[in-house]
């Protein structure tokens, strides 16, 4: 056993075999919890072993002074441990989390969190951003630096490596959105229950998920209210039903004697029906009538884009769709071109003083200027 200093000894065996251990004493703390045995086995690579013994060196001085030992933890263990923290909180996104994580982890493999550095982070995401779109991108990059923040919270981490990486700059790609008629025509082909799954998306921008969670005692007809159960981001959104959604449950819960308790969309079994047993029937009925681009998840951007163009106020939309902020509302309205039309066409009504249909007389002085037409300050308009 030959000694190389500062606890560490290597050991040769005949074959030619080396392995390296360290010299504990009996019953010292480190991050596993106490050490049987005196000498700790730290395999046979020389960096890996040299890097082990620094760590349970700095442990026996952190137990040495009374403090608690820092924890070693492994990227996979790591990706583990982040999305069993998710799951805890009932979260139906820890399947894209995992999604977005995994990715890391085999890029990198089961290295220590502690030696994760920032170049290896932006490595990868130089890497992801060749093979998914931006958009993609970023949302893997999220979901790095919240579980390096968890872990950083935890105490695995001394800091966040990926805190400081910016994303990258993403356009949304405009989707094909179906029109009126095309809406019409598809729930007059559907069958009854999905033709209710397609009225519920419509009139509430609700996600596929949240609309086969929907319960008979989240709907109350008589104040006509409605209760999105919303697991992805752990809440309930309270929203008032559209006059048509209405008569529609009316007629499916009363006249058609259908039940009033239990899921609203329920499978064989009796449960919420899950998202594969909605989403092929759709599927199939929208290539039948030759829409292969027709999707359910844009129900909910065409809802945004309508109550968009309907009301041009966003905060119109965010409500609708129970998003935090505006931002995220606006990844989901398209009409980017007929916005800036609009604007423009404002600003050159203005210009032209045509501004709200009437029509602004100006003089060359500082006189009070006179409005005609009915404009939103009235007809008259006189500056002090």
């Amino acid at each position: 056993m030959m000694n190389l200093g500062g606890g560490l000894y290597m050991r040769r065996k005949g074959n030619g075999g080396t392995r390296y251990y360290f010299r504990s004493c009996k019953g010292q703390k480190n991050g596993d919890g106490l050490h049987a045995e005196k000498w700790i086995p730290l395999g046979s690579n020389a960096g890996q072993a040299r890097e082990e013994a620094r760590r349970l060196r700095d442990d026996m001085a952190l137990v040495a002074r009374g403090e608690r030992p820092r924890q070693v933890m492994g990227l996979r263990g790591a990706v583990d441990w982040y999305i069993s923290r998710i799951q805890k909180r009932g979260l139906l996104a820890w399947k894209d989390v995992r999604g977005n994580l995994m990715p890391f982890a085999d890029h990198l493999g089961d290295v220590p969190l502690r030696e994760i550095t920032r170049d290896d982070v932006e490595g990868f995401m130089a890497t992801r951003r060749q093979k998914v779109r931006p958009m993609t991108a970023n949302t893997s990059l999220r979901d790095i630096k919240r579980m390096f923040s968890a872990a950083f919270e935890a105490e695995y981490l001394d800091r966040n490596p990926a805190a400081k990486i910016r994303s990258m700059r993403a356009v949304a790609v405009p989707s094909r959105l179906p029109s009126a008629i095309e809406v019409e025509r598809l729930m007059t082909a559907a069958q009854p229950w999905l033709r209710l799954l397609i009225l519920v998306l419509v009139t509430t921008g609700a996600r596929t998920s949240e609309a086969l969670r929907l319960d008979w005692s989240d709907i109350d007809l008589t104040a006509g209210t409605l209760k999105l159960r919303r697991r992805k981001v752990s809440d309930e959104l309270e929203l008032p039903i559209a006059q048509r959604l209405k008569d529609a449950l009316w007629v499916e819960s009363l006249e058609r004697g259908g039940p009033t308790r239990g899921p609203v969309f329920a499978g064989a079994n009796g449960q919420p029906m899950v998202r594969e047993l909605a989403w092929r029937p759709f599927k199939a009925l929208a290539r039948r009538l030759g829409w292969p681009w027709l999707t359910l998840r844009g129900f909910r951007r065409l809802v945004a884009t309508e109550v968009w163009r309907r009301t041009r106020d966003v905060r119109a939309v965010q409500k609708t769709l129970g998003h935090s902020n505006l931002r995220m509302s606006e990844i989901y309205m398209q009409g980017e071109d007929e916005a800036k039309a609009a604007g423009v066409g404002a600003m050159d009504a203005f210009l032209s003083g045509t501004l709200n249909g009437g029509s602004v007389t100006k003089s060359v002085t500082n006189a009070p200027e006179a409005v005609s037409g009915e404009g939103v300050l009235g007809k008259k308009n006189e500056i002090e």
